[in-house]
């Protein structure tokens, strides 16, 4: 006789499906320094964008952050009034937002900050990144 009886096939199949749901959660933490990594790039290239934009089109830009993981790029209108410009950006599940000075970084028409900006983000694994955008507008993942 050849082949395989179905107790055989049905306890192959009941083992692959127990070593499956004990992986799932340890591929989960695997991911989460590259989320990490992501994030703080993200966070990097939208102050980037700010500034340029404020640059381009002689208006203040600001990063506007909402937590946990959300954030938005806004100009002002008026003195004093920002809008929002495009949809907001949210930061993948495994990240949130830690501290953030000043709370609502404005670049200049000339693509200057008032003071140093920071972002700190982090996983529940306790990795954590920090994008750092100094008074010119250089920015820096540490």
């Amino acid at each position: 006789m050849r082949g395989f009886s179905l107790l055989e096939l049905l306890s192959a199949i009941a083992l692959v499906g127990v070593t499956a749901a004990l992986a799932v959660p340890n591929l989960r933490q695997l991911t989460a320094p590259w989320a990490l990594d992501g994030a703080s790039r993200q966070v990097a290239s939208a102050f980037q964008v700010a500034r340029q934009r404020a640059i381009t089109r002689n208006v203040r830009y600001r990063l506007k952050f909402a937590a946990p993981r959300t954030f938005q790029l806004e100009r002002e209108t008026k003195r004093g009034k920002f809008v929002a410009e495009g949809g907001a950006q949210e930061l993948p599940a495994v990240v949130s937002l830690g501290v953030i000075k000043p709370k609502t970084p404005t670049f200049d028409t000339r693509g200057i900050l008032a003071q140093q900006a920071q972002v700190s983000m982090r996983t529940s694994e306790k990795s954590a990144r920090t994008v750092v955008v100094n008074v010119l507008g250089r920015t820096t993942i540490e």
